[in-house]
């Protein structure tokens, strides 16, 4: 080492002492208020959630889980099987995690070299699946609460009359209390589940009960769905955002146009004009899929009937996908109020009323852009 080098170090190095001797007081401060307590709390995170009982071990053993069982049937079954031998962590565990309420029934190969996490997780269908799930559904985006009940029924999950026999004797407090985003629901019975349910390809374990598949397809909604609604700043709350989004879904043929059909129910919306939206009269009369709506339709006595009643519907009308929701939170800023259907899907956009009916006569005329 150079003896330039040496003159430069030791002044720096003496600056550094000097420097942290006049702050020890506020340094040891933030050290013990915030360093300290952060490192305890990821040391003992790590050390009951990550720890494993046997890292060495290449046991497997096979469980089953009754479609009855409990945490506490969990946690006999687990000691007596050394795959944990702390009883404490296993409660702690089970509590933090909150997966003493997501697990699933169905027959598990486990192992001492999991940890509790994984061994948790693995249960409540995480983490792989167990051996016995093989019920298997696919939830399209724009499906109804009642279409959803039938494709799960199609699949084996769960039948519609069970469904149905927990629609009717389920108290909505207890998912309200469980997930946030309902708070905003006042609605009980099966329309309260209608909208919440994210679709996507679920797989679930064999002799699942109503309130499992529900509990599954609504976290779903918590991850991927709630933060998004969260972070939105409007004067609707979640519910009617959702509502705005299922209206959107059912609407718009082209992902593309979303926004600016979500910029003109916003737009009746805020001069107190009817939505007049036909996939909600087809929600009214119970049949979604319905391929056109009459003109004695629009009579129908429903407050899902927007050609009659003013502001949003009680509910959504489907489960909307993310595009629908993102148009919903995000809308195009326009001045149309009108809008109809071509041939090919897209729509055709006016201001007024009279442009409206001119471009119906003369569709040829119209703008053929596609959005």
């Amino acid at each position: 080492m150079s003896r330039k080098f040496k003159k430069i170090r030791r002044p720096l190095l003496r600056t550094i002492y000097v420097w942290l001797n006049r702050n020890r007081k506020p340094l040891n401060r933030i050290f013990c208020r915030y360093t300290l307590p952060a490192v305890l709390l990821l040391m003992v995170w790590s050390a009951v959630f990550l720890a494993v009982d046997n890292s060495f071990s290449r046991r497997e053993f096979y469980i089953k889980v009754q479609r009855d069982s409990t945490a506490q049937d969990i946690l006999r079954v687990l000691l007596h099987n050394g795959l944990a031998r702390n009883e404490f962590n296993i409660r702690l565990v089970t509590r933090l995690g909150g997966y003493d309420r997501r697990i699933h029934a169905g027959e598990y190969k486990l192992s001492p070299g999991m940890s509790l996490m994984r061994i948790f997780e693995t249960l409540g269908e995480r983490r792989g699946l167990s051996l016995t799930s093989s019920r298997q559904a696919l939830i399209p985006e724009g499906y109804s609460l009642m279409e959803i009940v039938d494709v799960l029924a199609r699949a084996g999950v769960v039948s519609k009359k069970s469904f149905m026999d927990y629609f009717a004797t389920y108290d909505p407090q207890y998912w309200r209390e469980r997930y946030a985003f309902l708070a905003d629901n006042k609605l009980s019975g099966a329309v309260f589940f209608e909208g919440y349910l994210y679709p996507d390809t679920y797989i679930f374990a064999e002799d699942s009960t109503p309130q499992a598949v529900l509990d599954f397809m609504l976290s779903r909604f918590e991850k991927l769905v709630y933060p998004r609604l969260q972070a939105a700043e409007s004067k609707y709350n979640l519910h009617e955002l959702l509502t705005i989004a299922s209206i959107i879904e059912k609407e718009a043929v082209f992902q593309t146009e979303m926004p600016r059909i979500a910029g003109v129910y916003y737009n009746r919306l805020r001069i107190r004009m009817h939505l007049g939206s036909c996939p909600t009269i087809k929600y009214a009369l119970g049949n979604p899929r319905k391929k056109e709506v009459l003109y004695r339709d629009l009579e129908v006595v429903s407050p899902y009937n927007t050609y009659k009643n003013y502001d949003l519907p009680p509910s959504p009308i489907c489960s909307p996908g993310l595009n629908a929701i993102d148009a919903a939170l995000y809308p195009e800023k326009n001045n149309y109020l009108y809008f109809f259907a071509k041939g090919d899907g897209s729509s055709v956009f006016s201001n007024t009323y009279e442009e409206h009916i001119r471009k119906q006569k003369n569709p040829s005329a119209t703008d053929r852009v596609r959005l």
